[in-house]
């Protein structure tokens, strides 16, 4: 390798939107200082936009944990030093020039993509891992040497060869996002780090009106009990600051306890492989893990509770990407003792009740990004995105009891999703399928009418003007009526013979069974009328 090629804060490399609407390379220094002109990161993939945000907020919280917007040194001393100083920079409105510059002056020699010693989120002792083309680094198309996509958005050299650019990005994706398919090449027994670390959240952030308000809207000075992290040191920092840093292949670390080491967790170790000014592969060992249990460390995941002897133990819960976002409006809103909401939720909820989020700042928008896998995480299958914008103030303690109702009108939905699916499994048995009907078809087809009334319903459901009674009436009309024209779309669909029906022997009761698209359709509308009647 050779010394010291393409600095990350002078070449450009990230992907952003400008407020044009264009698509822009920028260097890192660039998107910090220009983030207020930026829309948003607009990389290759949500996930490898999720990647580099994390990296810029590890990068931020290094600054500005040590540094005021004045560049005068002072750690916190206390939970409200650190909410003082997220407010300043806030009202700036952009990131002040000073500090960043003598951080980028400091740390400058630790962002070369390529150096002999210590390259850019790589260890040269990478060099002995699991060889791989450069077409395994492009995690949209995500192939090996043994799984080869057929239809893929790039061929022939544009997959064999990436830009330093490039490779770049994607660097900073398969750290947070790689499968386990990598063999291990140490010695004796090694615990399996499993899939990325990112890869095996339910990520969650926020997102804001530009590039500036999302990173300081993720910026958490605070850990999620509204207490200051660990200090930063030599061994527990941003990746980059590490005196010495991690090569150990596949090892097991403590959780980490501040927000910078969080934010640019090395789970890989990686070399990548430079040809002709081009990136032609990469080598890759397991990298760093810690245990899953309870690791509130990580503020952007959903979590998933398991009771054992009388104790709830939390892991980080992926989405289901069948479920739309606002199915999980309580897994990330409401907090219980059966549900773990995810940290940046509290942190906005913090914001939000101290008023630095003023009156001005109404809405809050999360998005939530997956990256899904096939056979015990060996291979990537697919990713996707969602997101779901709300009134800020719905976020906080005093409002619960909204939350409480928003979550049971989204029960509601959830029965009559049940109800649709019944009745289109009854019309197709009516309809003569004598094979083994799902229902999931029906009900995906019931959230798919619903989706975009619910989501603007839920936009406009302010905790401080709105009759929440009279909103609920108006959602109530229209998940009734959708529901109903989705009834009579599944009669038509049957066709003739539905309309004929057939009987069918109960297996249990030996008893004849009579299945007739009239009936099926009268008996729907009458529960779907009496649930929402009983549930006034």
């Amino acid at each position: 390798m050779e010394k010291q090629k393409f600095n990350l804060l002078d070449e450009p490399w990230i992907k952003v939107m400008t407020v044009n609407n264009e698509e822009k390379e920028v260097s890192l220094s660039e998107a910090l200082f220009e983030a207020h002109r930026f829309k948003c990161l607009d990389g290759e993939m949500e996930a490898q936009n999720a990647a580099l945000l994390r990296m810029m907020l590890g990068l931020l919280y290094s600054v500005f944990s040590r540094v005021d917007v004045e560049d005068v040194p002072g750690i916190f001393e206390n939970p409200d030093d650190a909410l003082d100083r997220w407010e300043d920079l806030w009202n700036l409105q952009e990131f002040p020039s000073k500090p960043l510059n003598d951080y980028f002056s400091q740390w400058h020699e630790r962002f070369w993509l390529f150096d002999s010693q210590r390259p850019f989120y790589q260890i040269p002792e990478a060099s002995i891992g699991t060889e791989y083309t450069a077409a395994k680094l492009i995690g949209s198309i995500g192939e090996s040497g043994h799984k080869v996509r057929m239809f893929s958005e790039r061929a022939g050299e544009d997959k064999s060869r990436l830009t330093y650019a490039e490779a770049a990005r994607w660097l900073l994706y398969v750290n947070g996002f790689d499968d386990t398919a990598s063999k291990k090449k140490g010695k004796g027994p090694l615990p399996s780090p499993g899939a990325g670390w990112l890869g095996r959240l339910g990520l969650i952030y926020a997102e804001g009106k530009n590039l500036f308000e999302t990173l300081m809207l993720n910026l958490m000075l605070l850990d999620e009990e509204g207490d200051l992290w660990a200090p930063l040191t030599d061994k527990d920092c941003a990746c980059w600051e590490l005196g010495k840093p991690h090569t150990g292949e596949r090892t097991e670390i403590p959780q980490p306890d501040n927000f910078a080491a969080m934010m640019t967790l090395q789970s890989r170790r990686i070399l990548l492989k430079e040809d002709n000014e081009n990136v032609s592969g990469f080598t890759l060992l397991g990298g760093d893990f810690f245990t899953p249990e309870n690791a509130f460390c990580e503020p952007m995941t959903l979590w998933r509770g398991t009771e054992k002897k009388g104790q709830i133990t939390y892991k980080p819960r992926r989405h289901d990407p069948s479920r739309l976002i606002w199915r999980e409006f309580g897994s990330i809103i409401v907090s219980s003792e059966e549900n773990h909401v995810p940290g940046i939720e509290q942190w906005i909820a913090e914001l939000v009740s101290s008023r630095i989020l003023g009156p001005v700042y109404k809405h809050v928008l999360f998005r939530i990004t997956s990256v899904q896998y096939g056979d015990k995480d060996f291979f990537v299958t697919d990713s996707y995105s969602d997101q779901l914008s709300m009134y800020a103030s719905l976020l906080t303690e005093k409002n619960k009891s909204w939350q409480k109702r928003i979550e049971d009108e989204i029960a509601l939905c959830e029965k009559c999703a049940g109800y649709v699916a019944v009745l289109g499994k009854n019309l197709e048995i009516a309809s003569g399928n004598t094979g083994e009907v799902s229902g999931s078809v029906y009900r995906e087809r019931f959230y798919s009418a619903i989706d975009q009334p619910f989501r603007n319903w839920l936009y406009d459901l302010d905790p401080n003007e709105s009759d929440f009674a009279g909103c609920i009436e108006k959602l109530r009309d229209h998940i009734i009526s959708a529901a109903i024209q989705l009834g009579r779309e599944l009669v038509c669909e049957a066709g003739p013979a539905a309309l004929v029906g057939r009987e069918i022997e109960n297996k249990d009761t030996k008893k004849s069974v009579l299945y007739w698209a009239p009936q099926e359709f009268n008996r729907f509308t009458y529960y779907i009328n009496k649930l929402y009647r009983e549930a006034r």
